[in-house]
């Protein structure tokens, strides 16, 4: 860890080795919630990713004021070329980030990126940023060369409209949805649909959540995170948050076969709908949709405000959303050269894995 001075008011450090942020993780919880951060900018999430996907060094800048945690930067640096590339701890696998900054402590905030963009080599590569807030805001004040585009939208449920998101399920979902709701009838198999909450539970639902997934990536490969080599971090991130009760597990079981499920990760007002997948042989009963019903009740039974659909505008998720917010794309440097720089290698990179098929993406999980 790297002791900073910024002001006679903030004390911030850079916290590069990973005991450090384990030490930090009650005081990082408690910001995350005064700042009602989603699941992907929390501990539960940031540090078991760092533990099995990360590459390079952490670079986690902590503010304390008058002994408080105050703002938290979750970074990691990777080198390249000569270069320090910033990017957010636990980025991709569908997640969006932020830095972390208690209300009234914008001097915290300058802080952050004057001590991010401190070395002349460094180059902010953050994508999925969720737009909007004051972070960002000044970030694009201080930077003198970057660029910052739009990246993704994010559908969400706002649980107080939920009455009018029932409406217009019954309006949009069509004959899809009444099928999966009438499974039951007319010589049908029936259906169940139960949700895990601790532990012991989780534990007794994952092989059935893993017949599914085998079943979908069979029919649609795209990236199975309950395999190796993803298999550890995300078994990891599952306990972690079991432990802390910021999991949920949704099974849809149709003739008591699995049919779908949902994996819920919850920040201190929002579920995030996570890492969903249906067996193609029960397509015909929609039962994903069943799993985004059970979500969204078991969210508002929890007191929560949104049910989070992540990165993606696809159709089954406007069905559900009666709202969205957007991401950005940042990509600064401290300076023209390193800016320059980056652009070159990123071009030679994208040349490079254009001649590489089959290479495993995140994109839309």
């Amino acid at each position: 860890m790297s002791q900073l001075r910024h002001s006679a008011a903030y004390d911030v450090a850079v916290l590069d080795q990973p005991v450090d942020l384990e030490r930090l993780r009650p005081q990082w919880s408690l910001l995350a919630d005064e700042v009602d951060a989603r699941i992907f900018t929390r501990p539960e999430w940031c540090l078991p990713w760092w533990r099995h996907l990360g590459r390079g060094r952490p670079a986690v800048i902590s503010v304390h004021h008058g002994g408080r945690l105050v703002a938290l930067a979750p970074f990691h640096v990777r080198s390249r070329a000569g270069l320090e590339i910033v990017r957010f701890l636990g980025h991709g696998l569908g997640t969006i980030g932020r830095v972390l900054v208690a209300p009234g402590h914008e001097g915290a905030l300058r802080a952050i990126w004057d001590t991010t963009m401190a070395s002349s080599r460094r180059v902010l590569q953050l994508f999925e940023y969720e737009a909007g807030g004051r972070d960002l805001a000044a970030l694009e004040a201080r930077l003198p060369t970057g660029s910052f585009a739009e990246r993704d939208v994010c559908p969400v449920i706002h649980l107080d409209a939920y009455g009018d998101v029932v409406t217009r399920r019954q309006r949009r979902l069509g004959q899809a949805f009444r099928r999966s709701e009438r499974s039951g009838a007319d010589g049908a198999p029936p259906y169940t649909v139960e949700v895990g909450r601790d532990l012991d539970a989780i534990n007794r639902l994952i092989p059935e959540v893993t017949a599914v997934y085998d079943a979908a990536e069979a029919n649609r490969p795209r990236l199975h995170l309950l395999r190796p080599p993803w298999r550890d971090f995300t078994g990891a991130v599952m306990r972690e948050a079991a432990a802390a009760d910021r999991l949920r597990i949704v099974v849809v079981r149709i003739g008591g076969a699995p049919a779908a499920f949902a994996i819920g990760l919850r920040g201190r007002s929002s579920m995030a709908y996570w890492l969903p997948r249906f067996d193609p042989a029960f397509a015909r009963f929609s039962p994903g949709n069943l799993g985004i019903l059970a979500l969204t009740e078991e969210s508002m039974a929890l007191g929560l405000k949104e049910l989070d659909f992540g990165l993606g505008d696809a159709d089954y998720k406007r069905r559900w959303s009666t709202g969205e917010y957007s991401t950005v794309g940042v990509v600064a440097a401290s300076g023209p050269w390193p800016f320059r720089l980056h652009r070159v290698i990123e071009a030679a990179g994208g040349s490079r894995r254009r001649w590489l098929p089959g290479r495993p993406t995140a994109k839309g999980l």
